[in-house]
């Protein structure tokens, strides 16, 4: 057995999430159902499971990611500011369709 791990319980109605975890292993989760003393009494039973497990895969295989999408570089425009006074004809729309 290990010197040092943390169990978490989750318990819905009559089912409970068992989550085991140790130092420099990810955690191994198990599900089972039925009364709180037998979830509880089922714990030294996922302990040998998890550690187990730890002996062959304490952690879980790295994800292949795709490659981030290259960011769109944008070309600078100069914006420019109409001089002069407003008139009549620059305050009409011009019909788009």
């Amino acid at each position: 057995m290990v010197d040092e791990f943390k169990i978490v319980i989750h318990v819905k109605g009559q089912t409970a999430t068992i989550g085991i975890s140790k130092p420099e292993c990810d955690p191994v989760f198990f599900r089972t159902d039925g009364l709180l003393t037998v979830m509880l009494g089922s714990i030294p039973r996922f302990m040998q499971d998890a550690e187990q497990k730890w002996q062959t895969d304490p952690r879980y295989p790295k994800a292949n990611q795709p490659a981030p999408a290259p960011v769109p570089t944008a070309t600078a425009k100069a914006v420019t500011k109409p001089t002069g006074a407003v008139t009549e004809k620059s305050k009409v729309q011009t019909p788009m369709f």
